[in-house]
């Protein structure tokens, strides 16, 4: 609804391929998606996995700095 409006925003999308960011936006402002890098957990890498939260490999920090360089601007 964020992006619908105008305003930038950072979106966190899990790494199941149904999901991407491609599909489901943002579009059309300022905006920075975050998504779980090196997985090595093959389940995880396709949202599968029974064992780990894929999502856990996003971290406050990098949100924190997604958000900080928005503010900024």
């Amino acid at each position: 609804m964020a992006a619908a409006v105008g305003t930038p925003t950072v979106s966190l999308f899990c790494p199941i391929p149904a999901t991407t960011p491609v599909r489901w936006g943002p579009w059309g402002n300022e905006n920075k998606v975050l998504m779980p890098k090196g997985l090595t957990c093959p389940n995880c890498r396709v949202g599968a996995c029974r064992t780990h939260d894929p999502m856990d490999a996003i971290t406050v920090r990098e949100v924190l700095r997604a958000v900080e360089k928005i503010v900024k601007k």
